[in-house]
């Protein structure tokens, strides 16, 4: 008769078994998480993952649009929100990751071609358009998702990529308040309607109710900072708020240190 062995089990995203929890060398699973654990004592008691020390995982999405605007005479630019509201984004590159349509028919690119995409964020025509042209942009664009490596099992590095086109208060980076106490995080902003950029950081630290925050080593290349930062709690996450300084166009690209609880 076969018999089936369940080891000592959690399903909680970033639990790990206490000493008490463990006999000497007993193994325990967390299924959320997919991580083993092992109890050992090299003069005392301690709880080590199996095959940790260190890992990794990261995403990476991209996302094809063809975006639509209709010209005004001997309209050049197109940006921003085209027939259907969808903003134009591309990844820039040489080529950049677009193809460009003037009514149905397929443009070159490049200086001294039919037009020139840099920035990822518009296309300029060397030639103004006509009155009613319909102006077609095939865009590729790439996003970073959540990239993390943990270190034993107290710490953990992380990062992520938002962008913002709006003075609204947006969340740039979360993590579960349950799973780690105190962060340290490195932002870097890149505005790129104005080609400035911004680099601070910030430390936090919670007590599962309110987070604190200091912001320090805070360095920018405009006349003023491209945003500024607070910190909440909301439905068990602490999230690290920014609200930008103007509606252009911004990236935050953001690097977490953060220690379990």
């Amino acid at each position: 008769m076969a018999q089936t062995i369940k080891l000592k089990r959690s399903s909680t995203e970033g639990a790990v078994p206490a000493t008490s929890a463990l006999e000497l060398g007993e193994v325990a699973i967390n299924t959320y998480d997919g991580k083993m654990y092992i109890k050992k004592n090299d003069g005392s008691d301690s709880v080590v993952e199996i095959g940790g020390g260190s890992s990794s995982s990261n995403t990476l999405t991209s996302t094809h649009t063809t975006y639509e605007y209709v010209a005004t005479s001997n309209q050049t630019t197109f940006s921003g929100s085209d027939v259907y509201s969808a903003t134009l984004a591309y990844d820039t590159g040489t080529p950049a990751k677009i193809q460009v349509f003037l009514n149905g028919i397929l443009l070159d690119e490049g200086s001294g071609a039919d037009y020139t995409a840099t920035n990822g964020t518009s296309v300029v025509l060397t030639t103004g358009a006509t009155t009613g042209d319909l102006v077609q942009i095939s865009a590729y664009k790439s996003s970073a998702g959540t990239v993390a490596l943990t270190i034993d099992t107290q710490a953990n590095i992380s990062g992520s990529t938002v962008t913002t086109t709006s003075t609204s208060v947006t969340t740039v980076n979360s993590f579960a308040a349950s799973t780690f106490r105190s962060a340290r995080y490195t932002v870097q902003i890149t505005n790129s309607t104005d080609s400035t950029y911004q680099i601070t950081e910030i430390l936090l630290i919670h007590n599962g109710t309110t987070p604190e925050i200091t912001e320090y080593g805070s360095i920018h290349t405009g006349a003023a900072v491209e945003a500024t930062f607070d910190a909440d709690i909301s439905s068990g996450s602490v999230r690290l708020r920014a609200t930008p300084a103007s509606g252009d166009t911004m990236a935050f690209k953001v690097v977490r240190h953060s220690i379990i609880v």
